[in-house]
Order: C-alpha cells, then sequence, then structure tokens
C-alpha cells in the first residue's frame, strides 16, 4: 500500500493518490518523470495530456539499483519515464503496481486544471 502526490508543472495542480505494489516492499522515494508524448506539443496541449495523464489510474514497473528508473502507464492513456531517488528494502530489485490520482488543490497564483479539457 501505498500514498502518493504530483504536481502538474504546466498548471499548478496538485495531486493526490494511492496504490498498491507487488512485492510489497517497505520504503519511500522522490521521482521526476516526463511524457514522451509531449515532446513538440503547445504548451496548451501538454497540459491537457499531463493531466489527463495524473487523473485516474496507472500501472508502472520499476528497477531499482540505488536509483530507480520507471515507467508508468495510465489507463487509456500515455507513458511517463521517471527517474528517481528512494529508500527501499531490499535496495535494489523489480516492483510493479498499480493506483489511482485525483486532483486535490491548485498551488497559489496557478491556473490549475479546471479550464482544461
Amino acid at each position: 500500500m501505498g500514498a502518493s502526490f504530483a504536481v502538474s508543472m504546466h498548471t499548478g495542480q496538485v495531486y493526490v493518490g494511492g496504490s498498491a505494489t507487488a512485492p510489497l516492499i517497505p520504503g519511500g522515494a522522490a521521482a521526476a518523470g516526463w511524457i514522451p508524448d509531449n515532446l513538440g506539443e503547445s504548451s496548451a496541449q501538454s497540459a491537457t495530456t499531463t493531466k489527463n495523464f495524473l487523473t485516474g489510474g496507472s500501472g508502472t514497473v520499476s528497477a531499482c539499483l540505488v536509483l530507480c528508473v520507471t515507467a508508468n502507464k495510465s489507463y487509456g492513456g500515455p507513458t511517463a519515464i521517471e527517474v528517481g531517488a528512494g529508500i527501499k528494502a531490499p535496495a535494489k530489485g523489480v516492483s510493479g503496481s498499480t493506483g489511482v490520482m485525483t486532483p486535490w488543490f491548485k498551488l497559489p497564483f496557478t491556473p490549475g486544471d479546471k479550464n482544461l479539457k
């Protein structure tokens, strides 16, 4: 079981979610990622793609050896590549998870996702 949060760098919208991992591995991590589908898109289109990616369910596969690399696929949407560092026991290996996220609040002085399609 896990908890997560994400911030859309396009709109300042903050998302929260929960997940389940197999195998069950205690630990924590921080990661940054990008959505390859956003390359070459307008800022508005990238914001919409990011919103669609962050809202709803997803599945992930992570490979770790101190640093972790993750592929994160939103159900019915794009795939993100994430790189991060974390602490888990054991400190290396492969794991998979599934989870869901929902918008929580927007950061002050940002537009949030309310006007996106």
